[in-house]
């Protein structure tokens, strides 16, 4: 039996020249509820809370609002709806949210009620500006009728609209003395669009064009644009960073040298130490000493607010572990985050460190972030060795093919291999099963953990914010509609590589006994995502071949004919087949249910 599906991947990945990821909070942020409006306030009857929303928004600027709680949702027409603020008010804030926009979709998130982040439909923009999204938006003089400032953003890490999209936010307030003059303007530290880095360490010397409010304060509401179309928010978290920072006190330290595996292998209370003695910080060198060894320091903290209190341990040549008033915290091996809940006052912080392997001394680092505070760290001394330079590889002028091990889900996938094309469009594929593993845009791969030194991690990164699929096999000779889809790839299956086409483009080819199947993945030229082509040759030696397009939660055809997959990730388009027009079939729950095709 011959089949030849054919089908587009309308993909949901980004723009992307470079990708600065923030680091890992140390503390959840606090979340804004959705169940209700009670934390919300706005002069009109056009938000509204539901569970979710639908509509062919891609192609449409329909967007309708489903039964539940946990979205916010204006579905009014430009013009004629109400813009929505926040109950608490903020100086210095982290904020991260999530947003959907139909298509020419139109809004944005004022910091303070005064300083504008741009959200706008800007999918598959060439050169975004500042009224773009992630764009800081220009400010404005009604006087003479014109705007000045405004900053676009450095890359365009737009999704398609009608997709979930995300943004983060670190805000710092302008500043004032005594008698009420600023000091330092508002700075929007950092922006990042689906975790992309758009904006960095950017100024705003005033309110923004829109803006709720014209002057500058010190507090204010965050609001969220309604008068320019429909929109929908959800998973609103924030912090508010104003609590002022961590104090220590004295540190006792001593160092006893030795071969130890980890940090509990030493009962420290039946041995003395070769050094001793007391510093004003948390210094890992403060001993003198250097080679194999255990080092342990008691310092004194002090915290200025109650509340639940993150910390991280890192560390060079070994492992390193803290506890804070006799209660472990963290560990390298065994986890280098770990939360605890502190009373406001003074506290007792334990770090143990294992040089095992290395020259040179101590090193090792520990930081804290607690509730209305930033990040700090509280360890001084040498500091740890820098990122050595980024090693990219790029598809500008041709499709590249380069063979690394790709982390997916967690787990590292060795069959793997990445393709790169020069509209910008690239894809992770897994050669033992042919699924697709991940799908991005933009640059190409950081092969920096391939090619520096030894390359020990041997893994190539993508250059943005990629899609992750499924890595189940691609094809699978089912014997009923009820089997479930299995794990791994049939036994059977031979792999042969690829060949490439005539336009560079790799055609991947697989043998299951007499069948021969050929995977061949075409980028579109505007860079929308990849037309996929599956072609199986030959009869199969028992049950009839089914091929797995995408594994989803949730897998919904819309009025447009495009099937939208997950939460609302990415688009799936089915083109027909030119022999044998297979009809597609969703699989819930191990049956199978007929879909007619577009």
């Amino acid at each position: 039996m011959i089949r030849h599906p054919f089908f587009t991947w309308w993909a949901a990945i980004l723009v992307v020249t470079a990708t600065l990821a923030a680091q890992d909070r140390l503390v959840p942020l606090n979340a804004l509820s959705l169940e209700s409006t009670n934390e919300l306030e706005t002069t009109g009857k056009n938000w509204a809370i539901g569970g979710g929303v639908t509509g062919p928004m891609r192609t449409t600027t329909t967007m309708v609002l489903q039964p539940g709680r946990g979205v916010i949702a204006n579905t009014a027409p430009a013009g004629s709806g109400a813009n929505l603020f926040t109950q608490f008010e903020h100086g210095d804030l982290e904020l991260e949210l999530e947003f959907i926009l139909p298509k020419g979709g139109n809004s944005g998130v004022y910091l303070q009620g005064r300083y504008e982040v741009q959200l706008f439909d800007s999918w598959l923009k060439a050169a975004p500006t500042f009224s773009d999204l992630g764009g800081i938006y220009q400010r404005w003089v009604p006087s003479e009728n014109r705007g000045f400032e405004g900053v676009a953003p450095r890359v365009n890490a737009a999704r398609a609209p009608g997709l979930w999209q995300k943004l983060q936010i670190i805000f710092q307030a302008p500043r004032f003395d005594a008698q009420g003059v600023k000091t330092t303007n508002a700075r929007f530290v950092r922006v990042a669009v689906n975790g992309v880095a758009v904006q960095e360490n950017v100024e705003v010397t005033g309110s923004t064009r829109a803006a709720a409010f014209t002057d500058e304060v010190a507090y204010g509401p965050v609001m969220l644009q309604g008068d320019h179309g429909p929109v929908a928010f959800r998973h609103f978290r924030y912090k508010r960073t104003e609590a002022g920072e961590v104090n220590l006190g004295g540190t006792d330290y001593a160092w006893y040298p030795g071969s130890f595996i980890d940090v509990d292998d030493l009962d420290v209370s039946t041995v003395e130490p070769l050094v001793a003695g007391q510093s004003d910080i948390l210094d890992p060198a403060a001993s003198g000493e250097s080679g194999q060894g255990l080092f342990l320091a008691t310092t004194e903290i002090k915290v200025p607010v109650a509340g639940q209190y993150g910390l991280r341990v890192s560390a060079d040549g070994g492992p390193a572990q803290v506890r804070v008033d006799g209660e472990y915290v963290a560990h390298v091996w065994r986890g280098a985050v770990g939360l605890v809940t502190l009373t406001a006052g003074s506290h007792q912080l334990e770090t143990r460190y294992i040089r095992r392997w290395g020259g040179g001394p101590p090193n090792f680092t520990v930081e804290i972030e607690g509730p209305e505070l930033a990040p700090q760290r509280l360890t001084r001394g040498r500091e740890r060795a820098e990122s050595p330079p980024t090693i990219v590889l790029d598809a500008e002028t041709a499709t590249r093919v380069q063979r690394g091990f790709v982390r997916h889900a967690g787990i590292m996938q060795l069959a793997a291999v990445s393709v790169g094309t020069p509209v910008g469009v690239h894809y992770a594929y897994d050669l033992a099963g042919g699924g697709l593993l991940k799908l991005w845009r933009g640059d190409f791969l950081d092969m920096t953990k391939m090619w520096h030194h030894r390359g020990e991690d041997q893994i190539s990164v993508p250059r943005g914010s990629a899609i992750e699929l499924m890595a189940a096999p691609m094809l699978s000779l089912l014997p009923s509609e009820t089997t479930p889809w299995p794990t791994q790839a049939d036994p059977a299956l031979r792999r042969w590589g690829y060949e490439r086409g005539a336009d560079g483009q790799p055609e991947f080819i697989s043998q299951l006994g007499p069948m021969v199947i050929r995977d061949r993945l075409i980028p579109q030229a505007t860079g929308a995502g990849f037309t996929r082509e599956i072609r199986l040759d030959g009869q199969s030696m028992n049950h009839d071949p089914r091929v797995l397009l995408v594994a989803a939660s949730r897998i919904e055809r819309e009025a447009d004919g495009l099937y939208v997959v997950g939460d609302r990730e990415f688009y799936l388009e089915w083109l027909g087949a030119t022999i044998a027009a297979p009809v597609p079939v969703t699989r819930p729950h191990g049956t199978l249910e007929k879909v007619e095709p577009p």
